[in-house]
């Protein structure tokens, strides 16, 4: 009686969140428009990236695995009939791959309409990279950030232009330290607490591109899809996951419900000129449930100066600020 009375406890709760759910509701035709998914392989990337394709845009798949990318492409002329997509390689663990693949987009693109920075990971354990950063911050927020920077001229030269910043910040513990760039927390969960660190950092990111953007007609926001069953879930390995993967099946978004937010971001009219707003389920996040660091003007300058320094950015790689 007890399993049959939760049973229809989790059925209740996904009827719930299923009516709850909102979807992108814009025609926009994207006929001449260049797009780049990053992660656009699996998951929410790919059903973001198959939506751009299926409205007429050209997309660059950008993702580590040239197999699984040209998987991906296959699936997606075949679903669309839209041919023009490609896959670009770049891997956020090599600042040098950002590199390579943004001069790459540089050197043969004319536009770029809209960059979602999606790709991300959890667990990847207490690692530093080959830069000298941890391996979590890179992938989730240093690799971004310096991919965003590099093409911030191609996207200036095509305005009005987009960029979506997917950072699942709800996920933040009060162990977060975004003054703490480089260091892999201790304490409990420290695999989730880097997790959420670097999502913060890539909101504050957000934020103060936004005010460095101010006048020009590149807008950049933050996204967060909700609670996705995606690959990025299903390859997490923390002591807070567990119970959280015993009711994903029932109260989890699937990837392409998941995908609506940043479709309502990129394409909506309603969110056209909205800048360095965090958006969950097509809409604007009260900002009661918005992380209080995130408002913080003074902390997202010097997160954003930190990082500069960090990633050693050229004088003319380094966007003035507005303050």
């Amino acid at each position: 009686m007890i399993l049959l009375d939760i049973l229809f406890c989790l059925v209740l709760i996904k009827l719930i969140i299923k009516v709850q759910i909102r979807r992108d509701k814009s025609a926009q035709c994207l006929i001449g428009k260049t797009t780049i998914v990053t992660g656009a392989n699996t998951g929410i990337g790919f059903c973001t990236a198959l939506e751009f394709a299926k409205r007429g845009a050209k997309v660059i798949i950008a993702c580590r695995d040239r197999v699984q990318g040209e998987n991906a492409r296959e699936n997606i002329i075949s679903a669309t009939g839209n041919k023009n997509i490609h896959v670009g390689i770049v891997d956020f663990r090599s600042l040098r791959s950002v590199r390579q693949f943004a001069n790459e987009i540089r050197s043969k693109e004319t536009r770029l309409d809209i960059l979602v920075n999606n790709a991300a990971g959890i667990k990847l354990g207490n690692k530093t990279t080959d830069d000298g950063l941890n391996l979590t911050m890179q992938v989730n927020y240093f690799g971004p950030y310096l991919l965003t920077i590099l093409l911030l001229d191609l996207m200036k030269r095509s305005a009005p232009s987009r960029i979506i910043n997917v950072a699942c910040v709800g996920i933040c513990s009060p162990h977060v330290n975004p003054r703490v760039l480089n260091e892999y927390p201790s304490g409990r969960c420290p695999e989730l607490v880097n997790y959420a660190n670097s999502k913060l950092c890539l909101m504050l990111f957000t934020n103060e591109l936004a005010r460095r953007l101010r006048g020009t007609e590149v807008t950049v926001n933050s996204v967060h899809p909700g609670a996705v069953d995606s690959d990025l879930l299903r390859n997490a390995n923390c002591c807070l996951w567990s119970p959280v993967l015993l009711l994903k099946c029932m109260c989890f978004k699937t990837p392409e419900e998941g995908s609506q937010t940043i479709l309502h971001v990129a394409l909506s009219e309603e969110a056209r000129k909205s800048s360095g707003k965090y958006f969950t389920n097509c809409q604007t996040e009260w900002r009661y449930f918005t992380p209080k660091e995130s408002f913080d003007v003074c902390l997202a300058k010097e997160v954003w100066e930190n990082t500069e320094d960090l990633l050693h950015l050229a004088d003319n790689e380094r966007i003035p600020s507005c303050l």
